[in-house]
């Protein structure tokens, strides 16, 4: 009478194993593209505030009158600025006698520095053109009308952008 209640043995079997790996695989394979855009998403959120801390350091570098007194082509530097070019993945510090002088042939070494490259391949979508911070007050002025907003996103896509 034993021998015909056999006890079954713990464990899995092959087509239990089979059926939970192909759960898995489709659940992952389901998740991806999700969790790509995620990482997108957050690199673009990462290179907003990149830019939104470097424009409140240079607005206190002209605050502070940090090189104020250095001369360019003999006149005293006035502002301090940031120049964005559209399709860059960084942009320029630049120290001015005017809020106008935004041109890349008016910039010298003496001048200008670039930034760090915007993390996870971000670029400026926005149109070209500068903000300066005055010495006098850390005034905002802008080169161009469409210098006042700047826009970073993936370089690769339209969508997924955010304003500075």
């Amino acid at each position: 009478m034993r021998s015909a209640l056999k006890v079954r043995q713990g464990g899995f079997t092959l087509i239990e194993l089979l059926i939970v790996i192909s759960i898995i695989t489709i659940i992952t394979g389901a998740a991806m593209p999700s969790f790509n855009t995620y990482i997108s998403n957050q690199n673009v959120k990462q290179a907003q505030e990149q830019i939104k801390d470097d424009l409140r350091t240079v607005q206190n570098r002209a605050l502070n009158g940090q090189e104020a007194t250095k001369v360019l082509d003999g006149q005293q530097i006035q502002y301090w600025g940031v120049r964005f070019t559209q399709g860059s993945d960084t942009y320029t510090y630049i120290t001015s006698v005017g809020a106008s002088t935004c041109d890349p042939a008016d910039l010298t070494n003496e001048n200008y520095r670039e930034s760090e490259k915007l993390p996870g391949g971000s670029v400026i979508k926005s149109s070209s053109g500068c903000v300066f911070f005055s010495f006098a007050n850390g005034d905002a002025e802008f080169d161009s009308p469409g210098a006042n907003t700047i826009i970073v996103g993936p370089a690769s896509a339209s969508t997924g952008c955010k304003r500075v």
